[in-house]
């Protein structure tokens, strides 16, 4: 866990398979990325995530024609913090963009 703060929103355990893409700018191209990662905890507002890609914050993810987890579909959402927490995998949480 980043931190030690008090959530809005309480999460719940939640694990599963999550495809995204998402745009990088490398070597001054736009570059598609397609990955996917496995969720550990979701809430109304956001999702945690393990992917191997190394997210960074700010980026914004995909989901194609919307991903639907706990009855919440989200379409996209923007990475708001990001940690390598092991050898080339990444922890990272989101927030959906309504």
């Amino acid at each position: 866990m980043i931190g030690d703060f008090r959530r809005k929103h309480p999460r719940e355990y939640h694990v599963g398979f999550i495809r995204y893409h998402l745009n990088v700018l490398h070597m001054g191209r736009v570059k598609e990325i397609y990955d996917v990662g496995v969720s550990v905890d979701i809430s109304s507002r956001g999702l945690g995530l393990v992917t191997r890609y190394p997210l960074e914050e700010g980026h914004c993810l995909l989901f194609k024609d919307g991903h639907v987890i706990n009855n919440i579909t989200a379409k996209a959402c923007v990475v708001r913090w990001a940690q390598e927490f092991r050898d080339q995998m990444f922890r990272v949480g989101l927030e959906f963009i309504e």
